[in-house]
């Protein structure tokens, strides 16, 4: 009889020979007794696998298995395919997991019976070097969280049930917030139960040159956030889910796509400040003007749309804007 793994980590891989073993060697030690099995993606074509994994794959725990496309969501969806154990998480090839901490985050969410949990992260340089640690800005509600929160749908931190995602798949026509709109493909499920384990589980590695400058083309990132925002509101209400903090939470969320996207395509963004408005009156950006009480009492669209010259400009001599 074959034994099913308590957990399965899956970690897509593309050209990344030098921080590859290390991903694979915390996720094999990140459940209790070694109880894992660690499925690697190998995307594009991508050959550099064999040499970077030659000493580890004497272990039985880890299933190699190549998918030809380029995309990471590609090799996310196949390694989802063949996993097989009760809880699921996700790892990407560059970044690793604090293993002991991380088997204690699982060990957590069977003891405390829910099917989601999320963690404490700390970003790395390309040297490994610590940049900073990050909470969760919402300890007690996960979609509060995963709306607004910077951090918090980075796969290193979080650990599934498979019967939450076991019949989802990531989506692979996109190519950034990748793990944004797989998050909230399980939040519109309604049937998420999410903990969060108070500890850093894990590391995201931040690359050099990774920023993307807001052009117009990015702007058109915030555009489809904002659909995604309104279908998972919309599964929400279908749910009897909207209660007034996430809806207020799903207004501020829209409102921060509105004070990036506005710029390139105003009239869009005022048929999205209308919805706003729907879902909560008292919402704003989350930029530091609106922490002045006398602002709150103007429309945010039309403090945006005023700024836009400003933000215009600012773009010309190559800064990015927050204001």
């Amino acid at each position: 009889m074959i034994s099913i793994p308590l957990l399965s980590v899956i970690i897509p891989t593309h050209n990344r020979p030098q921080y590859l073993p290390r991903a694979v060697k915390s996720a094999l030690e990140a459940a209790p007794n070694g109880d894992v099995e660690v499925i690697v993606v190998p995307n594009g074509g991508d050959e550099t696998w064999r040499e970077s994994l030659a000493d580890l794959l004497l272990d039985k725990r880890i299933i190699v298995s190549p998918v030809e496309k380029g995309h990471a969501n590609v090799a996310r969806n196949h390694g989802l395919s063949l996993a097989t154990g009760r809880y699921i998480r996700f790892l990407d090839d560059d970044d690793y997991l604090y293993s002991l901490i991380a088997c204690e985050q699982l060990k957590d969410l069977i003891d405390k019976k829910s099917n989601l949990s999320y963690a404490n992260l700390d970003l790395v340089d390309e040297q490994g070097l610590i940049i900073k640690s990050v909470e969760p800005r919402n300890k007690t509600d996960y979609l509060i969280d995963a709306l607004g929160g910077e951090h918090s749908t980075q796969p290193s931190i979080l650990i599934f049930e498979r019967n939450l995602v076991k019949n989802l798949r990531w989506d692979t026509e996109i190519n950034k917030r990748q793990d944004v709109y797989w998050v909230y493909s399980i939040l519109m499920q309604g049937t998420f139960k999410g903990v969060y384990f108070s500890k850093v589980v894990g590391v995201w590695r931040q690359h050099n040159g990774e920023r993307v400058s807001r052009t117009k083309k990015y702007s058109q990132v915030y555009k489809q956030n904002a659909e995604k925002i309104l279908k998972l509101k919309e599964a929400l209400l279908i749910n009897n889910l909207l209660c007034s903090d996430r809806s207020y939470a799903v207004a501020t969320a829209l409102w921060n796509c509105l004070h990036y996207g506005i710029m390139y395509n105003p009239i869009y963004w005022y048929k999205i400040s209308l919805k706003i408005k729907d879902v909560n009156l008292n919402a704003c950006p989350t930029t530091k003007m609106y922490d002045y009480k006398i602002i709150r009492f103007i429309n945010p669209y039309y403090i945006e749309l005023l700024l836009c010259p400003y933000r215009y400009l600012k773009k010309l001599f190559g800064y990015q804007y927050e204001v």
